[in-house]
């Protein structure tokens, strides 16, 4: 039997080449700048052929007979280093039976081989930027290798046609054989790289095998914000061409902006069997043929420019899409290679300083957006490309910035489908050699300065063009981000116009320098675009960045706003970013939680943390509170508003190519949570960019007098945009109506009171209701109702929160400590005062900064025979030079029984003072539980701004009342205490100081026994003008100052009128503040 196997052995078709010797080449491609190609076709428009009108027809690639896919799952090894490569793997006999499965498209590092990176300037692999690591670029020992195998047929079909073999995307560089011979090689990872593998194809089977390097010196050209993955993340596919087939066209279709006219010019380079190219337009709507024309060849190009009457425009809020159908004829006559383009008629200027579409000024209202999945890492699916777009949609998003490359092909046919204006983008940043605008650099070994790297960069600049040139969605051009602005960016900008003068470049590199057509600065600030604005531009400013979402954020978007809407040449931005960069795991109980930098990998593996944790949705694609009332609000294009004398309302129509017609206006006045009157206007008569007034038909309406009401607008439309339901809101806003006039006052009589008093402790008993205080430490110990024990812990001081992305950024953990403090350790006195009327209570603190006194508090509780409680806290700074205050309240913790929360406030959505915009003051009821937002990094969540009154309820409705005395109060009620969300030092994964790294993460956060309820006099924004220094805007800011406020507390029961009980406020004399 050995011999019979050892025979068997022998004879076997398979092969590991063990005894084999390699030789490595001297000089390698993927650490030679000079090389990133080799036998790569030349960059071309986007398109696939078909065979017939019946499967063009279809405009579905998997319909065509001339492509085949070969996504799907291939054998895979995965080796640490270049030299631990199986080598001859690319033979065909090469046994990969052993091998384990790879799913393609997808990334390596997210299916189990290695693990992922994430860093946003510094490079994931050692640098040494003066000699690009002694011309090595790449050290192998850091070099992991993919090396991938799969088999293919090619359809009988086929055989005389030239076959090509598509990558729609790898990282980072590749080399590829077939059957056993060497076909080429490609770097630069989010455009397309293609072979012609015609000669080396056979009948039959045929091997195909991909070597992929993790990195390459094409990765210095690649350092964007985002995990390092590599891999085949792109669709991979073969292409049949026939003898008479098409290499590469041109089709721009621009609007008369005279005439209105549509503006035909196509351009068509064939093989030499092509006699004439028949192009043909539908209109997608109405299916019917808009133009026909055959377009005669010769030498392999033909061309035609043309006008076409009643063309139905495209922008963003009118996608009206055509479909140029394209055939091939040969000399015979015969149709024998069809693709499609998808195009809309617009056109794209700058006059006066203003960006244009199709003769009118339009707004970028815009986020900018990664190609990331929570699960497939690099590789994004269609329906979540479609999700992304819904959403958008959902909150006025109209612009995307491809950042920072080009998108897979089929979005920016959805974007044009959907109407979305996009930003094309290079795939090119060179952060980590320095930037333009961030600070000095050396130029010397700087990519971007240097001639040897030239050829590369305008590669990348060249295929996203030629790749991209046809989308008409595509308004606007960028060369990169991040990756200084070297000689080769005035070439890349003059070869960009030579080619295309129908788009401008927003390069933000430039600066104010000539190769930019639009100024377009991230994270200027609102202050810094003004002055912008003042100096009289003459080319318009739009933030390629700006609003920087990472955690709690977007504090600012409001006021960047204001100032866009008051300057002309100001048209907007694009929010940094769309989704949150997180990567779905589990730990050791099962939990999922979404991962960041540093969570993979060795301890010291290179990190930026949770800085990839910035967008306005979760990597699962459900928006953040920012988006939904803050962003949604800000960007939507119906404004109301009274009129001077509050008779009538203000409609103003933002929208720049639609009249409001089909928009309806559902109005409802409310007053404590009570709709009194309720009513739809048409919006009928209100052009693009006007305003008209309409009446109100509100009248004979009785309202009290004690309280406030409220107009509560929401706009909806007849026939929905694209994507959207007839049940969405696409505006909102709210205007009050009536402040209350009458004042109701608190009756706090009732059985006397009895006290109890010790040197340490105080009871004080009342009808039904008792409150002890312990006079040592200065606290409230115990607040009971019919012997229910309705307090847990508190009042205490509390001046800190648990810290914010921002936070960490502008060091407010650092400048503000002082402010974080145990209540009883400044703690001083207390004094008693018991009259008829009430028991008061004064708990006396100092502040100590170095054992001088810098600030002092009082919290003075009130306790009446009613049961009514009063809380009034006074903060007297002693010290100029205070910190600024995270926030200035008081805590208190009460028993979870209590845990139906309901409150008149601003909501549904977490809002701050910064941040409150498009939240509504009414009335709202949750569960204490859900005002938690489970950020991806826990930090500061759950504020309610402008609240007036809230209560905590049990099952059976019996809780308690909280209602503002002297102003409106901000308050958060969570499941969770401060230390969930918080520690000494950076909890975000990041790098810096030396500092020990620490991760922590949704998982980290249980739902605890108690409810912890703040009431704050108010809080420091959240800022958002960026997070790494930035501080929340001036007026957002909470700075020390003599202040107070008040606030009563009350048992209540289900059978209470709540909104009566609330609208009630204690006489002043019965107030102490």
């Amino acid at each position: 039997m050995a011999v019979l196997a050892a025979g068997m052995f022998a004879c076997s078709p398979y092969s590991k080449y063990e005894g084999e010797s390699w030789e490595e080449k001297n000089e390698l491609e993927w650490q030679n700048p000079s090389v990133f190609q080799l036998n790569r076709l030349a960059p071309r428009a986007h398109f696939v052929p078909f065979a017939s009108v019946d499967e063009v027809s279809s405009k579905q690639i998997t319909s065509s007979s001339l492509v085949k896919s070969l996504d799907g799952q291939w054998k895979f090894s995965y080796a640490i280093t270049p030299s631990e490569r199986p080598y001859y793997f690319y033979k065909e006999d090469y046994d990969t039976r052993d091998w384990k499965e790879i799913t393609v498209p997808g990334s390596i590092e997210v299916q189990g081989f290695g693990y992922p990176i994430y860093t946003n300037v510094k490079y994931p692999f050692t640098l040494d930027k003066a000699t690009h690591n002694q011309g090595k670029y790449i050290l192998p020992e850091e070099n992991a290798v993919g090396s991938y195998k799969t088999t293919f047929e090619v359809a009988e079909s086929w055989k005389k046609h030239e076959v090509l073999l598509h990558f729609g995307g790898v990282a980072s560089a590749f080399y590829v054989w077939v059957n056993g011979e060497k076909v080429g090689y490609s770097q630069g990872s989010k455009t397309p790289a293609e072979f012609d593998i015609t000669p080396f194809l056979k009948s039959g089977k045929n091997d195909l095998a991909v070597e992929v390097y993790r990195f390459s010196d094409g990765s210095y050209l690649e350092d964007q914000d985002f995990w390092r993955l590599s891999g085949i993340h792109r669709e991979v596919m073969l292409l049949a061409r026939p003898k008479a087939h098409l290499d590469d066209f041109g089709l721009q279709t621009q609007l008369d902006l005279t005439t209105k006219e549509g503006i035909l010019d196509f351009e068509a380079t064939t093989s030499s069997d092509v006699h004439q190219v028949m192009i043909k337009l539908q209109d997608e709507q109405t299916k019917e043929w808009v133009y026909e024309s055959k377009v005669k060849v010769q030498n392999g190009v033909g061309s035609i420019h043309s006008k076409i009457e009643n063309v139905k425009p495209w922008t963003a809020e009118t996608p009206n899409v055509y479909t140029a159908f394209l055939t091939m004829i040969d000399k015979d006559g015969k149709e024998v290679e069809h693709t499609y383009q998808k195009v809309g008629f617009r056109t794209v200027d700058i006059k006066d300083a203003q960006l244009r579409v199709n003769g009118q000024v339009v707004y970028v209202k815009g986020v900018n957006l990664h190609e990331h999945h929570p699960v497939t890492g690099h590789f994004v699916d269609e329906a979540t490309m479609l999700k992304d777009l819904k959403v958008m949609k959902e909150h006025n998003i109209n612009a995307i910035r491809f950042s920072h490359y080009p998108q897979p092909e089929r979005l920016y046919e959805l974007a044009l489908e959907n109407g979305f204006y996009i930003c094309d983008e290079a795939n090119i940043e060179v952060h980590g050699f320095g930037a333009a605008l961030q600070g000095k650099f050396n130029k010397e070994y700087h990519p971007a300065y240097q001639k040897q790297w030239a050829p590369a960069f305008l590669d990348r600049i060249t295929r996203m063009y030629k790749r991209d040139r046809n989308q008409s969605a595509v308004i606007v051009w960028s060369m990169g981000n991040e990756c200084g602005n070297g000689d080769v960016f005035y070439e890349g900008y003059k070869l960009l116009k030579d080619w295309d003068k129908s788009r401008p470049v927003a390069f933000e590199q430039a600066g104010e320098n000539p190769n930019t057509d639009i100024v377009a600065p991230m994270y200027r600030s609102p202050k810094g675009v003004e002055k912008y604005a003042l100096k009289n531009p003459e080319r318009p400013m739009i933030l390629c960045e700006y609003s920087h979402a990472m955690g709690n954020s977007n504090g600012d978007i409001k006021d960047y706003w204001e100032v866009f809407e008051k300057y002309p040449q100001l048209q907007g931005g694009y929010v940094w970013d769309w989704v949150d960069q997180g990567i779905q795991t589990t730990d050791s109980k099962g939990t999922a939680y979404m991962a960041y930098g540093g969570d993979f990998g060795p301890e010291d593996v290179p990190s930026d943390g949770a800085f990839c944790i910035n967008g306005l949705v979760s990597a699962e694609r459900e928006p953040h509170p920012a988006l939904s009332s803050e962003v949604k609000k800000v960007y939507q294009n119906v404004g109301i508003a009274w009129n001077k004398k509050q008779q009538s309302i203000q409609v103003t129509n933002k929208y720049a190519f639609i009249d409001l017609s089909d928009f309806v206006l559902h109005y409802e006045l409310k007053g404590a949570g009570a709709v009194v009157s309720k009513g739809t206007l048409n919006l009928t008569g209100v052009a693009p960019y006007a305003t008209k007034t309409f009446d109100l038909p509100i009248k004979n309406v009785k309202l009290d007098n004690a309280v406030d009401y409220y107009l509560n607008f929401k706009v909806l439309k007849k026939s929905p945009f694209k994507l959207l339901t007839k049940e969405h809101v696409y505006a909102t806003e709210q205007l009050s109506y009536q402040k209350a006039t009458q004042k109701l006052y608190v009756k706090t009589e009732g059985k006397p009171l009895t006290n109890e008093e010790s040197k340490t402790n105080l009871k004080v008993n009342g009808d039904g209701f008792s409150v002890d205080f312990d006079l040592e430490k200065g606290e409230m110990t115990s607040w009971k109702q019919n012997n229910v024990e309705l307090l847990e812990k508190g009042f205490n001081l509390d001046m800190y929160r648990g810290w914010t992305d921002n936070d960490f950024g502008m060091k407010f953990d650092k400048r503000s400590k002082i402010w974080k403090f145990n209540p009883q350790d400044i703690f001083t006195t207390s004094f008693v005062k018991i009259t008829p009327q009430s028991t008061q209570v004064t708990m006396n603190y100092e502040l100590k900064k170095e054992e001088k006194v810098v600030a002092k508090m009082t919290m003075k509780y009130s306790v009446f025979p009613s049961g009514d409680i009063a809380v009034s806290t006074t903060l007297n700074p002693l010290e100029k030079e205070l910190p600024m205050m995270p926030r200035f309240g008081v805590q208190a913790q009460f028993p979870v029984a209590y845990n139906q929360v309901s409150y008149l406030g601003r909501g549904p959505e977490e809002n701050y003072v910064d941040r409150n915009y498009g939240t509504n003051i009414d009335w709202y009821t949750s569960k204490v539980k859900d005002l938690y937002y489970p950020y991806v990094r826990p930090q500061e969540n759950g504020n309610h701004t402008d609240t007036q009154y809230f209560t905590l309820t049990n099952t059976s409705g019996d809780g308690i009342l909280f209602v503002a005395e002297n102003k409106a109060f901000n308050f958060t009620a969570l499941r969770n205490n401060r230390e969930d969300f918080t520690s000494e030092e950076r909890t975000d994964g990041r790098q810096i100081d030396g500092r020990k790294v620490v991760n922590r993460h949704t998982n980290d956060v249980e739902l605890r026994n108690e409810i912890y309820v703040n009431i704050d006099h108010g809080s420091t924004g959240v800022g958002g003008v960026n997070s790494w220094g930035a501080w929340p805007l001036e007026q957002y800011r909470l700075q020390p100052a003599k202040m107070s406020y008040a606030f009563r507390m009350k048992a209540i029961k289900k059978s209470d009128n709540l909104h009566e009980l609330g609208n009630k406020k204690l006489p002043k004399s019965k107030l102490t503040l």
